[in-house]
């Protein structure tokens, strides 16, 4: 079976080639931060969802949480009974699992929760599938939450957007705000010392006639189309970079120097641009600082940019 690897606040999964991320939809109400969910599907239908909260005080007990998860299910499912329950290893944490089982609807699905030291968080896996697909199903679906990485050790986390994927600095990061629409992606990603805006724009073909349009186009296109552009932000000169021989790179450094003003008012925009002519988009991303980068920020945004564009 082949597989694809996704990734969503410092979760890393493995899932098959078929699958793609879902989300929830913005809640009007103010969400608590510490809390997120995604999930994924196939054509038909939805076959994972991962939840996670952030661990306030103490570790919930796993046992509790399982039970709690399966009373909900029970109040729209009266006939929902439980055929196997017990421990599980997941990531080298001590997990908790149920298998439940429908049988008025034919489904059959797993309920498995763990505490993850690492990230202090409460992290909550469900799956379904039809109960006549269980002999290939089953084990598979089981095998996929096995392999969640949930403290990833590498020095980088994936962020997996639709037609778009960002490394970032792993857990120095964290999701400001997110746009998922038709034909354009926007990824907000911060920290104390940097802000980096990530966009996917569709259908380049009616946009650009060559690599070479560009940043002429982004110019006059970027004011009105693309949501959380930084104030004062305003790029004019773009250099030409090549990328492994193949990939043309637009760059605009932009140095803002307010008249009149502290030297903490300066701001600092980095801008990249750049197609991918195979999946027919533009990418655009953008670093605001305070200040031009020193060392140690200009080393991340080095590595960002080219696991982004090799990435894209």
């Amino acid at each position: 079976m082949k597989t694809q690897t996704f990734g969503w606040q410092h979760i890393l999964i493995q899932v098959p080639i078929d699958w793609h991320m879902i989300f929830e939809k913005e809640s009007r109400k103010r969400q608590k931060k510490e809390t997120g969910y995604f999930g994924f599907r196939d054509s038909k239908e939805k076959k994972l969802e991962i939840s996670y909260a952030k661990i306030e005080k103490k570790p919930p007990d796993i046992n509790k949480v399982i039970e709690d998860y399966f009373k909900s299910l029970k109040k729209s499912h009266k006939k929902i009974g439980i055929k196997n329950e017990g421990p599980k290893k997941i990531s080298g944490h001590d997990a908790r699992y149920i298998y439940w089982d429908l049988e008025k609807e034919g489904l059959q699905g797993y309920i498995v929760a763990w505490n993850c030291q690492s990230t202090q968080r409460l992290v909550i896996c469900t799956a379904q599938f039809e109960k006549v697909k269980k002999s290939t199903e089953k084990s598979g679906i089981m095998e996929i939450i096995s392999l969640i990485n949930c403290h990833p050790e590498s020095t980088f986390s994936i962020w997996s957007a639709p037609n778009l994927q960002i490394h970032t600095p792993y857990l120095r990061m964290r999701l400001k705000k997110k746009n998922f629409l038709i034909g354009l992606t926007f990824l907000h990603l911060g920290n104390d010392d940097l802000d980096f805006l990530a966009y996917r724009i569709g259908l380049a073909n009616q946009k650009i006639t060559s690599d070479d349009k560009i940043p002429s186009w982004f110019q006059k296109f970027y004011k009105k189309n693309l949501p959380g552009i930084p104030s004062n932000y305003n790029p004019e000169e773009f250099t030409k970079l090549i990328y492994k021989k193949k990939t043309i790179t637009w760059k605009c450094v932009q140095l803002e120097e307010r008249k009149f003003s502290l030297k903490f008012a300066r701001k600092y925009h980095e801008t990249y641009l750049w197609s991918n002519p195979d999946k027919n988009d533009i990418y655009c991303i953008i670093y605001s600082m305070k200040r031009s980068p020193l060392a140690k920020t200009r080393d991340i945004i080095e590595k960002m940019t080219k696991l982004a564009i090799g990435g894209n």
